[in-house]
C-alpha cells in the first residue's frame, strides 16, 4: 500500500488469527464525528457513509463499496452534533467475516461521505491522530457450545454383599452363602441355571439389631407370643429353563 494513493486515507485493523467466521455475530466500525459531518449537515440533516475495502488490481489497488450508512445530525444548543452522542456506528459484518474465511484478502477498508445529492467530501477518518478520534472495529462472537457428550447413566454399585462364616463364632443373625448345583443332585431335567445362590440366614436377634445389622430383618409377631426371628429382608424370583414330564421345554 506504500506509494497508493489510497495509503493515507486506508483503515487496517489486524484480526487475531484464532477468530472463526463461523461464529462471527456482527462487526461494526466506530469512530466520532471529525467535523466532516457536522459540515455537511448544515446543509442536510442526513449524510451518507459509505464504507469501501480496498482491492489489489495488478501494481495498484481499488476500493469496492461494502455498505453505506445513513447518519442523521441534531441541533444542541448551537452545534450540531450526531444523534448517538457523536458517535457513528456503520454495519461491516459482511467484510468482516469474509476476512475471516479469507484473511490474505484483508487489505483494510476506506471510510468515505456524501450529501443527498451524491456530492463527495473524500475522506471522513484520513490523518486522525487523535486517539479518542481514531476509529475502532467491535467485533462480537457467539460463544461456541462444547460438544455434547453422551450421558452415561452410572449405576450405583451394589453394596458387597457380607457373608458370616459357618465356621466362625457369630451367634447374631446373619447372611449365610449357600450354592445350590442342580447338577450334584442329578436334576438333569433343569436346562438353566446350572447353578445359583440360595442363601440363607440364622441366628439370634437380640433388640434393635436390625439398627445395627442392615442386611437382616427382624419380624416380630402381633402380641409378642413368639420372639423376633432372623428372616431375609429381600427375596429375588429365579427363572428357571426345565422340561416338562411331556418333554416340553418351560
Amino acid at each position: 500500500m506504500r506509494g497508493s494513493p489510497l495509503a493515507a486515507e486506508t483503515l487496517y485493523f489486524e484480526l487475531p488469527r484464532d477468530l472463526s467466521g463461523r461464529n462471527l455475530a456482527t462487526a461494526r466500525l466506530l469512530f466520532r464525528d471529525a467535523g466532516e459531518l457536522q459540515y455537511l449537515a448544515r446543509a442536510d440533516s442526513a449524510t451518507y457513509v459509505n464504507i469501501y475495502k480496498v482491492v489489489p488490481q495488478g501494481l495498484s489497488y481499488q476500493l469496492e463499496e461494502v455498505g453505506t450508512e445513513t447518519v442523521r445530525l441534531r441541533v444542541a444548543g448551537a452545534r450540531l452534533v450526531p444523534a448517538d452522542a457523536q458517535l457513528v456506528s456503520v454495519d461491516v459484518t459482511e467484510l468482516v467475516y469474509d476476512w475471516l474465511r479469507r484473511p490474505g484478502t484483508n487489505y483494510g477498508l476506506v471510510v468515505r461521505t456524501r450529501d443527498r445529492h451524491g456530492a463527495g467530501r473524500g475522506a471522513l477518518l484520513a490523518g486522525l491522530d487523535d486517539r479518542q478520534k481514531a476509529p475502532m472495529l467491535e467485533v462480537h462472537m457467539e460463544e461456541v457450545a462444547a460438544k455434547k457428550r453422551p450421558r452415561w447413566r452410572r449405576r450405583r454399585r451394589a453394596p458387597p454383599v457380607r457373608y458370616c462364616d459357618q465356621s466362625g463364632l457369630e451367634t447374631a443373625c446373619c447372611l449365610y452363602e449357600l450354592v445350590v448345583d442342580f447338577h450334584e443332585f442329578a436334576w438333569d431335567w433343569i436346562i438353566a441355571p446350572v447353578r445359583y445362590r440360595a442363601n440363607f440366614c440364622r441366628g439370634d436377634c437380640p433388640a434393635v439389631y436390625m439398627q445395627k445389622y442392615a442386611h437382616t430383618h427382624i419380624a416380630q409377631q402381633l402380641g409378642g407370643s413368639v420372639g423376633p426371628c432372623c428372616s431375609p429382608r429381600q427375596l429375588a424370583p429365579l427363572w428357571m429353563l426345565y422340561w416338562d414330564n411331556k418333554n416340553n421345554i418351560k
